[in-house]
């Protein structure tokens, strides 16, 4: 069975928009018909049998699109299955370390002048997860109906492409510069991961530590303690005050423990409620800013990931005003949030961007000096990378402070909880030698 895998009008598209999504007829980017689910069996050029799952118009182009990247192979099954939850796996999340691998190999296939399609079905045909695979799939549904690759992931926005993404691809569509946009985008998720693994590194030990301490001390209360309170009760004597403490601390988390553990599951979500509410909202994020030791982290973090966002949607071609409106509505702090919003307000009456951003009082001053350097002397993206590398390293530097740090004290409350339940043990076995001896 030969089919056509890609439509003639398709067959010249190199990764640049033919058409500006902006002036697609309506019925061309709202409109779109019924996509059914197909099952199929396959069979490669070199006799392996694979079986598949995909979305299309018809029958027809659902072979097209399951032959596209494996030339010579023939669809042996085919049918269509009832979709009945229309559950688009495509949407589910996908993280940013499959994105990274994503768009670094698209801008190798780009390069390299392969069609846009082909290149979709190759990548998605190589690909581990199961929620990539059905985007491509849908993406490349969409590229043979002649939508833009920008209008393909626009579909997906949130769930599997962020926002900035679909706006960098759009940019490089309109300027002709798709793989360089992408190789762009490929640093800039690499950085952001290379960050996030930072973050996991550095905070995963004293998690460690942390819930060590507290199966060390359940261990106490809940095994040991009791072996000493039925052995202390065999000499009715009078227990000094450090073990009385411990004994009665041990009775009433034993038999209160269910009560607590509702308490404090009714506490974490009301502070989870709470703090969806906006007055809510905002106390917890001035909070986070606010804390000792991990304010700065949360500070730094924000400040190197605009400085990288926009150095690299700056150097791509898109507007800044756009570009703003962006790292605004990604923005998870509101009083950053509100801040951002208040530099692009100014930057549409015509202030520019380093004063209005200085007047906020939420970025380091150097942060403003460096974008007006770069305002004036048209390094604007130069200027930014410089200021996302120096953010960087510090955050690197504050990770490393806040490991340094945070571990001994978790290791001495560890020791204190430990050494306090052990000094009220044995000065209770002194005392109690010291009253039967008498």
């Amino acid at each position: 069975m030969q089919v056509e895998q890609r439509p003639p009008e398709q067959a010249e598209f190199r990764g640049q928009s033919q058409v500006d999504e902006r002036e697609m007829p309506k019925a061309v980017s709202k409109s779109r018909p019924k996509i059914n689910t197909y099952v199929y069996k396959l069979t490669t050029n070199q006799g392996v049998s694979q079986k598949g799952r995909l979305r299309a118009l018809n029958k027809e182009q659902a072979i097209a699109l399951a032959q596209l990247g494996q030339p010579g192979s023939q669809v042996e099954r085919i049918r269509e299955v009832k979709d009945l939850l229309n559950i688009n796996l495509g949407g589910k999340a996908v993280k940013t370390a499959e994105l990274l691998i994503f768009t670094r190999q698209l801008a190798t296939f780009v390069k390299a002048g392969v069609p846009m399609v082909e290149a979709m079905a190759s990548i998605g045909s190589e690909n581990a997860s199961r929620a990539m695979q059905d985007t491509l799939r849908e993406i490349s549904l969409d590229l043979a109906q002649g939508l833009p690759l920008s209008a393909g992931m626009d579909k997906h926005k949130g769930k599997v492409f962020p926002q900035f993404y679909i706006d960098l691809v759009r940019a490089g569509e309109i300027t002709g510069d798709l793989d360089g946009v992408l190789q762009q985008a490929a640093k800039y998720l690499a950085r952001q991961e290379e960050t996030k693994r930072k973050l996991r590194s550095a905070l995963s030990y004293p998690i460690v530590i942390g819930l060590f301490a507290i199966f060390a001390i359940l261990v106490l209360l809940i095994f040991v303690l009791p072996q000493f309170v039925e052995f202390f009760k065999q000499f009715n004597a009078t227990l000094p005050l450090p073990t009385r403490i411990v004994l009665n601390t041990q009775k009433f988390l034993t038999t209160w423990w269910h009560v607590l553990l509702l308490g404090l599951g009714l506490v974490v979500v009301g502070l989870v409620m709470w703090t969806r509410t906006v007055p809510g909202r905002y106390a917890w994020h001035r909070l986070q800013l606010a804390a000792p030791f991990v304010g700065p982290l949360v500070r730094y973090t924000i400040i190197e990931r605009f400085c990288a966002t926009l150095a690299t949607m700056v150097k791509a071609g898109v507007p800044i005003v756009a570009t703003f409106q962006v790292i605004i509505d990604g923005s998870r702090n509101v009083l950053f949030k509100d801040a951002l919003g208040k530099v692009r307000d100014a930057m549409l009456v015509g202030q520019g961007i380093s004063s209005p951003l200085a007047a906020t009082g939420m970025f380091p001053a150097m942060v403003p000096q460096m974008i007006k350097v770069g305002e004036d002397t048209g390094t604007l993206d130069d200027q930014l990378n410089q200021a996302s590398d120096f953010y960087a390293e510090e955050l690197e530097y504050r990770l490393a402070k806040f490991t340094a740090i945070f571990e001994p004290m978790m290791i001495l409350m560890l020791g204190g909880v430990v050494g306090f339940i052990g000094f009220a043990l044995v000065s209770a076995m002194y005392d109690i030698y010291r009253q039967v001896g008498v």
